[in-house]
């Protein structure tokens, strides 16, 4: 759902409140009355009295089209235009007017959108997993959330996600991820940012990360059928992994681990750290703290296919140590939604994360295969 979308729906209501008609002709004679909600370079969105939806017209089947009062045009450079609308023929829209002039389709971002300034907001839901009882039993849990808020200069967004999971009884996955970011539009396409995010793995030994950074944007798409957007910028990373050694006692002066041998006592050699799982064998935790100054790249992208009965997404981020090129991240998240009642849908996703130095006696690779349902408003 494109936050357009929650745009054009309240400034069609605003604008049915002062217009008595539109009308729009096409090209097999016909003509369609009713309040022009949305206008965009591939069609038209018309609310019409006897239809439960707004109707979605392609422009090559459009002759022309009319308002029967002033409308409000957002242009691509964020200025808007005022007139009545008297025709719209070959890609140009004609305003009435004492000011009149001539628009191209190509340069319309939106009509009638909600007054300068004014924040609208759009978010998804989604809840999915599996169980599986018998011979095995598996089951997992993933939560993922994101809510954007925003007006035509300023974008605020704040998601999350958790991921929880077990194996014959034993916890086999537990992480969590919260993050947030604030967009400043230059112009319809440019824009700045600044993020946040905070990343927990219990099985990647991760007691957290801290990534943060800014840098610039360039918005590609953002409207009721595809949105993508790319991102690069500078940042910084503090992030502690903690994991347990064990050691093997030979005897009383001599312990035995991964790497080779210590000798001494064995409370002298792991300090005040160590602790005895048992009568020869010693553990204690071992901290790992990693801090660097990064480089980030971003995409995200969906598109709306099949006359919006499906929906392909998929999202990349790369954040790379700039002291040490070695140290890679790279998270995705790649799927597709089928919409089935009043905002909700069902999810199928894929998600892959690879860290090529990770904790130690760690895999480099996570992924996950979800099944669930969404719901975004």
């Amino acid at each position: 759902m494109s936050i357009l979308r929650n745009i054009a729906g309240v400034a069609g209501l605003i604008f049915s409140l002062t217009a008595q008609a539109d009308i729009i002709y096409l090209n097999n004679g016909d003509k369609i009355s009713g309040t022009i909600t949305k206008m965009e370079p591939n069609a038209v969105s018309i609310d019409i009295d006897y239809a439960e939806e707004v109707i979605v017209i392609d422009w090559k089947d459009i002759s022309t089209l009319e308002t029967e009062g002033e409308v409000t045009i957002l242009k691509s450079d964020s200025t808007r235009a005022k007139g009545r609308i008297e025709s719209a023929r070959n890609g140009d829209i004609t305003l009435g007017g004492p000011t009149g002039s001539t628009l191209r389709l190509d340069d319309i971002t939106n009509i009638n959108p909600v007054p300068e300034g004014t924040y609208v907001g759009e978010g998804i839901f989604d809840l999915g997993g599996f169980l599986s009882t018998g011979n095995t039993e598996k089951g997992s849990l993933h939560a993922a959330t994101e809510y954007i808020y925003r007006n035509e200069v300023n974008r605020f967004t704040l998601g999350g996600t958790y991921d929880l999971a077990h194996d014959s009884g034993k916890e086999s996955a537990n992480n969590f991820r919260i993050f947030g970011q604030f967009d400043r539009f230059l112009d319809a396409n440019w824009y700045v940012y600044a993020n946040v995010d905070f990343t927990k793995d219990r099985f990647q030994d991760l007691d957290y990360r801290i990534t943060g950074g800014a840098g610039l944007g360039y918005q590609i798409w953002d409207d009721s059928e595809k949105f993508l957007s790319l991102e690069a910028g500078p940042g910084y990373t503090y992030e502690v992994y903690t994991s347990e050694q064990k050691f093997n006692r030979l005897d009383d002066n001599t312990i035995t681990y991964a790497d080779g041998l210590l000798e001494g006592r064995a409370i002298d050699i792991l300090g005040s750290g160590a602790h005895q799982t048992s009568a020869d064998t010693y553990s204690r935790d071992l901290e790992d703290k990693r801090n660097y100054v990064n480089a980030r790249w971003a995409m995200d992208f969906h598109h709306w296919f099949l006359d919006e009965s499906l929906q392909f997404f998929h999202n990349h981020e790369g954040i790379i140590s700039l002291e040490q090129a070695s140290d890679l991240l790279i998270r995705t998240h790649t799927g597709v939604r089928v919409p089935v009642f009043k905002g909700f849908d069902v999810l199928a996703q894929f998600d892959y994360d690879w860290k090529n130095i990770p904790a130690t006696g760690k895999e480099r690779e996570d992924f996950r295969y979800i099944l669930g349902i969404g719901y975004a408003w």
